[in-house]
């Protein structure tokens, strides 16, 4: 092939070889024994960039060879020519004529010359530089699947898994690829007409992405996300699928919790909103009837008639407080409770109410629970769940209470929709038929109801959701069908209160004169107004009333002095928060007392939650609008004059 001429350093070739090493589509060069250049082919000169005069000649180790390898393949060279053998292929970096690098696998070859003895060395070499590029980034991309949290699968054309990573078999919860590999991909979906939905919009666009139930090895299913792109790699070879996939269930369960909660907000809007004018109309209804009754002789067949109005209305206050309850709009008398406490109170009850069948446990925390809470109405919201559990044991069972202090973190607590922290917890736990999935998404609704019709107004555990929501707390439900249910009511936990010290004795109030105190009444309900108006006159007192809040500040605007301002909260224009302190500016000295059956007031709520407001609560009585009146102007104990008869 290659043959020396003389005793000079350079090489002649015979032409016919050197025509076809120039052909080769492979780099070729020639060292001789001093490593120099003594032949070079264009594939070469491509390679380093050089023209052929720049090559020929040179040192190929000192200017063509990186540093950290020039040493060793010199080495490697020296003894090639001593031994006259050298390994065949090796990878090494070249230095192009502009500083670069390519990669080269070469293929070297010992010459023999004169006497047997190597003269010369051949190297023929193909540039890998991209080729290797191809593959460390082919690596890298199967490292980054591999390592990837994101699940990652990849078919061929007849959408038969080829390969998918740790991420999917851990999702789809399979130990071994092999138990995946080769599998249709609309195997791991629960329903195949959605997928093969998803690989007709692949055939027809490339792309898929949607949300589909996916069903795991051991036949659970679960909500994922997933989004599908075919690439062709061209050169003939069929395109290839590559698909990702996201577990979204949480996702989906919290989003449904927050429609849950959007549709309760709503439906507790038009509660609260119909409870209001429905408090007005209770209160003329009550206060009727108490009027008709007062005013009927002992005997009078009209008395029953009287008594039957008063004992719907109270029903029907009854319903009203229920609504209002789970609206969160009514008002609150919030105190430091200990839950333990309040499970012994009415336990006795709880008994009687259960019946001999059930068997009642109670399992109480060591250490007090305590609660800032409307005392009233955790009884109420224990005694409902209570009665719910009842109902779902018609044949008898075992139902425990139990309270507990409870550390929600931040993934526990966002789901329930409260902030993290120490939590008390009151568990009700029955033995009973238990609930589907369908029934668990709808049992705060108010109305709705499981119990045969006559059995239950269906706003029982809506009143609980809309106590413990009042609370700053949370309700969780665990239930599975006939495996009973748990029902937990969470309240942000509290310390222990101060033992204060005793409220002075208030001194007896002498009875006012028979011109009693003057009463300023704004109320924008006319037949609400004129039954404050009956019952206080009756009583002695001294009223102005007015229609809203802007002619109650006009009124009290010409008077040297006002003993008591009786205002509604709600009121078109100026509510009764504002016209009380509209009023302060005025007569300092006059108390407030405020009427209402709800309210959306933050700054109202404040004042009731530090005890800084006076409340009375529709619909009310004649005699508890007297006994509230009496209280405000520190008369309790004594009429105002003008006869004690109650109105």
């Amino acid at each position: 092939m290659l043959r020396k001429k003389g005793e000079g350093p350079a090489a002649e070739s015979d032409p016919r070889y050197e025509r076809w090493l120039e052909a080769l589509p492979l780099a070729a060069v020639a060292l001789d024994v001093r490593g120099r250049v003594t032949f070079c082919n264009r594939q070469l000169l491509r390679i380093l960039g050089c023209e052929r005069g720049d090559v020929f000649g040179a040192d190929w180790f000192g200017r063509f060879l990186p540093p950290e390898v020039r040493d060793v393949l010199r080495g490697l060279f020296e003894a090639a020519l001593r031994d006259g053998t050298i390994a065949a292929f090796n990878e090494h970096e070249v230095l192009t004529g502009a500083g670069a690098r390519r990669l080269v696998r070469w293929n070297p070859v010992v010459l023999p010359g004169a006497r047997g003895r190597a003269a010369a060395v051949a190297l023929v070499g193909e540039d890998v530089t991209e080729a290797r590029q191809l593959e460390a980034n082919r690596q890298l991309i199967e490292i980054a699947i591999e390592s990837s949290g994101t699940a990652i699968a990849i078919a061929g054309s007849s959408l038969h898994l080829t390969h998918v990573n740790q991420a999917f078999l851990d999702l789809w919860g399979y130990a071994r690829a092999e138990e995946v590999i080769g599998r249709l991909a609309s195997a791991f979906w629960r329903d195949e007409a959605a997928a093969m939905a998803a690989a007709g919009e692949i055939e027809r666009t490339g792309s898929w992405s949607g949300e589909l139930v996916a069903k795991r090895a051991d036949g659970t299913e679960f909500t994922a996300r997933g989004a599908a792109n075919r690439f062709d790699e061209g050169s003939g070879a069929p395109p290839r699928l590559v698909a990702t996939f996201a577990d979204i269930t949480e996702r989906v369960r919290l989003e449904e919790q927050l429609r849950q909660s959007q549709k309760m907000e709503a439906v507790g809007l038009l509660a609260g909103g119909v409870a209001h004018d429905f408090n007005n109309l209770l209160t003329v209804i009550l206060s009727g009837a108490e009027f008709l009754g007062e005013a009927l002789a002992p005997g009078d067949p009209r008395r029953a008639d009287a008594d039957q109005i008063l004992a719907a209305a109270r029903r029907a206050e009854s319903l009203t407080r229920q609504l209002l309850a789970f609206s969160r709009r009514q008002v609150l008398h919030p105190g430091l409770h200990d839950l333990n406490q309040v499970v012994h109170g009415v336990s006795r009850m709880i008994r009687r109410l259960i019946g001999e069948d059930v068997t009642v446990t109670l399992s109480l925390a060591p250490e007090p629970p305590f609660v800032l809470a409307d005392g009233a109405l955790l009884e109420q919201a224990l005694m409902n769940l209570v009665v719910n559990a009842r109902d779902a044991m018609p044949d008898g069972g075992r139902l425990e209470i139990s309270t507990a202090l409870r550390e929600l973190r931040l993934a526990a607590a966002t789901s329930l929709g409260v902030t993290p922290g120490r939590y008390a917890a009151l568990s009700v736990t029955d033995t009973g038929r238990g609930m589907d999935e369908e029934t668990l998404g709808r049992i705060f609704e108010p109305f709705f109801t499981t119990k045969p019709h006559g059995r239950g107004t269906g706003l029982g555990l809506s009143t609980v959701y809309g106590i413990v929501r009042q609370a700053s707390g949370a309700v969780e439900v665990h239930s599975q069908p006939g495996a009973g249910s748990i029902f937990t009511v969470l309240f942000p936990a509290k310390g222990a209160p101060a033992v204060a010290a005793p409220e002075p004795r208030r001194p007896a109030v002498t009875p006012a004169p028979a011109k009693g105190p003057l009463i300023l009444i704004a109320e924008d309900e006319p037949a609400v107004r004129a039954v404050a108006e009956r019952c206080l006159l009756q009583r002695g007192y001294r009223v102005l009333s007015a229609p809203d809040g802007e002619s109650a500040l006009r009124m009290a605007e010409g008077m040297r002095r006002i003993d008591l301002l009786l205002t509604d909260v709600v009121m078109p224009g100026m509510n009764g928060r504002q016209l009380a302190e509209a009023m302060r500016a005025l007569h300092p000295q006059t108390p407030v007392l405020f009427m209402t059956g709800y309210t959306d007031d933050t700054a109202l709520r404040l004042g009731i939650e530090a005890n800084e407001l006076r409340i009375l609560s529709k619909p009310f009585t004649p005699d508890g609008l007297t006994a509230a009146v009496e209280e405000a102007l520190g008369l309790a104990g004594g009429g105002s004059g003008g006869g004690r008869r109650a109105c």
